[in-house]
């Protein structure tokens, strides 16, 4: 609720769709750049995590380190990001190929492309381009990315507590593993 205190689902900046029906972002580039403050001022940071929308950004902040424009990160944990239409807002950030920043990619068996927007989106029809699971889409943009597919949908952590732990383990030994890497930034 930063820009937009008050309102939901808009914490870090506005959401519109695109003509495939994917998340874009209004003023991203000023996002983007609010963010990129904020991890000067809490420097040194050695990656970053976030959850929907904040796994959109997590995306684009790692982009924008692998390009040498942003703070320079270890990895990006991304839990249940939605499809990438923002990835066209940017594209000199995901033009460079695959991102070489290490990703680990949570994401729900039964998620879909509505989540978060479902009102909204009653009665579009989305452009899966081949993809059950949007977060599928994410992945291709990072080069060797970790996946974690738990069976429910658009939630960070499954309700079940032994498969929660063993998601919150193998999410922490990533991040401990990935930490003690040097930021991964194109040549």
């Amino acid at each position: 609720s930063q820009f937009f205190e008050g309102l939901p689902m808009l914490m870090y900046a506005e959401v519109f769709l695109d003509e495939s029906k994917w998340r874009c972002y209004k003023d991203v580039r000023a996002a983007l750049s609010w963010l990129q403050s904020e991890l000067r001022r809490l420097a040194p940071i050695d990656g970053v995590l976030g959850f929907s929308q904040g796994a959109n950004f997590a995306a684009m902040l790692a982009a924008q380190s692998f390009a040498g424009v942003g703070a320079p990160l270890s990895f990006a944990c991304l839990f249940c990001p939605n499809a990438p239409g923002y990835a066209k807002q940017v594209p000199e950030l995901f033009s460079r190929g695959p991102l070489q920043v290490p990703a680990f990619i949570v994401r729900g068996a039964r998620e879909g492309y509505c989540e978060g927007m479902r009102s909204a989106m009653m009665g579009m029809t989305v452009d899966k381009k081949g993809e059950e699971i949007p977060s599928n889409h994410v992945a291709k943009l990072f080069a060797d990315p970790k996946l974690w597919t738990h069976k429910e949908g658009h939630r960070p952590l499954p309700g079940n507590k032994a498969e929660s732990e063993e998601l919150c383990k193998a999410c922490v030994a990533f991040i401990l593993e990935k930490s003690q890497e040097a930021p991964v930034v194109k040549e």
